[in-house]
């Protein structure tokens, strides 16, 4: 709108032009405000007014141009954003007379508002992604380690009597490590560099099976709403990530009904649409199952809400909280190919939510679990690859003890020349991911043509790559996650020898 505004030296207003546009920006027309400004004034929100005025007398003042965005209000609420840029200039009856234009910039000033806070999420996302590539290494460092201290533990304590004290030292030993593995599970997941089985499932099932674990972790001053039916879809997710997710959000609402209280699990379809999804910022739109986790407790204030899910960032006094409980729950989501947010105020309860894609396939009833014997013997030849010469010293150890022929090799160049030069059948090549010179994705193919019916059972801490892509394992590949047990890699070296190939 290009117009002219007078102020006169009695204080009364008017537009002596103003072109059509006028009916659009303040919706009176050029004829209503030629003598009179007031029409303009009347639709000006009540919060602005006074702002605009002041400014407008500033600019007559100083003869300074005068620009302003401010809102106006109109009949029915609408509320529009207006911005002003005009030059003053003092006429000879003393009235103050501007020349210049008005926009709507409602539109201009919700696209930049999209725009800065998707910029805001790209800065965040790069914060998180290069944590979580140092986590996710720290991680893979400290899995190699916890599996020396784990087997060399376990094979000290082998030799003492039970109950001795030096065997339950030992057993504290141990059960550090395993509470380090535990906290590196932590790291991986949120990093997103946690290896996981994706399985076709119904969270009908997975909810209410963990409900009785949930109600044991509330306790008795607090209630477990659980709302979900069979009808739900399926999604297609690691079922320990999800179970360590629901009870990840359970534990947060727990700690924050400390007057008791009742959290709320509630599962149903729902379809995105493209506004929607577009205001996740990380999934498209279509078929989803949308998990909410609701509690009553003492809510979060807008500056803690924003960084909910910042890792190592939390509200708890030290030595109460690792930081990492809510970004875990972030990587678990994401990785899923998901979205989770939450949504708070102070007094008023916390509500998380997750989407997942649902997918067209039939939901797979959980495999029954079989009983492995313990550390179970074998005469076979393994060769086994690991560029870490304590691990390697450990499972040649091992799995020399249990009658096995082991033998070892520091990479996958050596390998290749070890293999070659054995007159020896092996039957199975044990061996780590990520190895300097050659990896063990490369020795497997180069071994596995030479010999078809070789078998391959890799180790890893972690690898986003090589086996996996971004986390996922193939169904077809054996794999032995680090750290482990000499008692659990027996066990898995048994499975796959055992297995029988189609």
């Amino acid at each position: 709108m290009v117009y002219q505004f007078r102020l006169r030296a009695d204080g009364t207003s008017c537009f002596p032009y103003a072109s059509d546009r006028i009916r659009d920006i303040y919706r009176v027309s050029p004829d209503e405000v030629v003598d009179d400004a007031s029409p303009v004034f009347a639709v000006l929100h009540p919060d602005d007014h006074a702002a605009v005025v002041a400014s407008i007398l500033a600019s007559a003042e100083t003869l300074k141009t005068w620009q302003f965005e401010y809102r106006v209000q109109f009949p029915g609420g609408d509320i529009r954003w207006l911005y002003g840029d005009a030059v003053p200039e003092r006429q000879s009856d003393g009235s103050i007379l501007w020349h210049g234009f008005i926009s709507d910039t409602t539109e201009l000033r919700a696209t930049k508002q999209a725009k800065d806070e998707l910029e805001l999420q790209l800065r965040q996302a790069q914060k998180v992604e290069s944590i979580g590539r140092l986590a996710g290494g720290v991680a893979h460092d400290f899995n190699n380690l916890l599996t020396s201290v784990l087997g060399f533990a376990n094979i000290a304590k082998g030799k003492l009597p039970p109950g001795s004290p030096a065997a339950r030292d030992l057993d504290r030993v141990i059960e550090s490590a395993e509470r380090g593995a535990g906290l590196t599970q932590q790291l991986l997941a949120f990093a997103r560099r946690r290896i996981i089985t994706p399985e076709v499932v119904n969270l009908h099932s997975v909810l209410g099976r963990i409900a009785p674990m949930i109600r044991r972790l509330l306790g008795e001053h607090l209630e477990l709403a659980l709302v979900t039916d069979h009808t739900l879809g399926a999604v297609k997710i690691d079922v320990g990530g999800v179970e360590q997710l629901i009870m990840n959000l359970s534990l947060n609402a727990r700690d924050a009904m400390t007057e008791g209280g009742t959290l709320t699990i509630r599962a149903e379809n729902v379809t995105l649409t493209e506004a929607e999804a577009r205001a996740t910022g990380e999934i498209a739109a279509g078929p989803h199952v949308r998990v909410t986790v609701d509690d009553t407790g003492s809510g979060m204030p807008a500056d803690v809400l924003a960084r909910v899910f910042e890792p190592f960032f939390t509200t708890k006094p030290t030595g109460q909280g690792t930081g990492l409980g809510l970004s875990v729950c972030h990587g678990i989501v994401r990785q899923a190919g998901g979205h989770i947010g939450a949504h708070s105020e102070p007094g008023k309860g916390t509500r998380f939510e997750i989407l997942l894609p649902r997918v067209d396939e039939p939901a797979r009833a959980p495999a029954p679990t079989l009983p492995v014997p313990t550390a179970p013997r074998g005469s076979e030849t393994l060769l086994v690859v690991e560029d870490d010469a304590t691990i390697l010293t450990l499972i040649s150890l091992s799995l020399s003890r249990l009658g096995y022929r082991v033998l070892s090799a520091p990479d996958g160049l050596a390998a290749l020349d070890m293999y070659g030069d054995s007159e020896e059948a092996i039957a199975l090549l044990l061996t780590d991911v990520v190895m300097p010179r050659m990896g063990g994705r490369e020795l497997a193919t180069r071994l596995t043509a030479k010999r078809p019916g070789l078998k391959v059972l890799y180790a890893s801490g972690y690898t986003d790559d090589a086996i996996v892509q971004h986390g996922v394992l193939d169904p077809s590949v054996h794999f032995i996650q680090k750290p482990y047990t000499p008692a659990s890699l027996a066990a898995r070296v048994r499975q796959v020898l055992d297995e029988t190939t189609e």
